[in-house]
């Protein structure tokens, strides 16, 4: 199986996994086009990847804005035809604290970031792959917190909980079709990104006082991700991975067990499990 001369969507890759994604298309000889919304950093990733392979386009979207994917989406067929792999990446670490105490606002930017602005890109990009010759593939970025839970951070569990239930819908939608459209869920723990930096920004200019246990989580988590694994490192398995054709695709397999434990004490009826930080 061979990605060169493919087309590859990105979007939030600006940085992260996104950008280790796409670097690793560039890499692979293929057409690739990246969005994110810091237009900034999306510019300095267009240039790194002009120097591994010149096929690149990029575009300013907001996932939240359905007419920026559009632009985005018309953008891409004009320069390169078909998509062939669609990577669903953007998203962001949502507001900390206990669920009832969550700015309304700040739940309702989680959602549309995490959860809506998937199902934009999946409203514009899916009736193009179904109608087009060659096969496609979705992958939609999740994370070891859709199968989890712990305590401070449920904002963003529930939309990667969401976004999983999302992922096996949409397959079962798509088989039911016949459509030759795959879909994967790829399932990181601990990777080195800038997630938690707007939680981090949000306390330092007091724009949100922090309990000194919601800042043990904030510093447990940014520990983990410090010590985490290379984006390089997600990016080569996933492309690895999505030549055999798996749906669920967890690159830190590590992680498998907290995931069995919290199935078992569903299935014993036991109070719920948290995922030790």
């Amino acid at each position: 199986m061979s990605f060169k001369n493919k087309t590859a969507v990105i979007f939030g890759a600006a940085s992260g996994i996104g950008q280790a994604l796409a670097k690793k298309a560039a890499q692979c000889q293929m057409n690739v086009a990246i969005a994110d919304y810091n237009w900034e950093s999306l510019q300095q990733t267009h240039e790194m990847l002009k120097q591994i392979y010149p096929k690149i386009i990029s575009q300013h979207v907001d996932v939240c804005e359905l007419n920026q994917i559009k632009s985005f989406h018309q953008l891409i067929k004009e320069k390169f035809g078909e998509v062939h792999y669609l990577f669903n990446n953007a998203g962001i670490s949502g507001p900390v604290g206990p669920i009832w105490q969550i700015d309304p606002k700040k739940w309702q930017e989680t959602l549309n970031v995490n959860l809506q602005g998937i199902i934009h890109c999946l409203s514009l990009f899916v009736p193009s792959m179904q109608n087009q010759a060659d096969p496609s593939h979705i992958i939609n970025t999740c994370a070891i917190s859709g199968f989890v839970s712990y305590r401070h951070f449920s904002a963003y569990q529930i939309t990667k909980h969401a976004l999983i239930a999302l992922s096996e819908g949409l397959l079962h939608d798509l088989n039911d079709l016949g459509a030759n459209i795959k879909v994967s869920v790829l399932c990181p723990g601990w990777v080195k990104t800038h997630i938690l930096n707007a939680a981090i920004k949000a306390n330092l200019t007091e724009e949100q006082v922090f309990s000194t246990n919601e800042i043990q989580s904030i510093r447990k988590i940014a520990k983990n991700i410090k010590n985490g694994d290379c984006p390089y490192q997600i990016a080569d398995f996933t492309f690895s991975a999505l030549k055999e054709g798996k749906f669920y695709l967890f690159p830190q397999p590590q992680f498998k067990q907290a995931i069995a434990e919290r199935f078992n004490a569903i299935l014993a009826e036991k109070m719920p499990i948290e995922f030790e930080l």
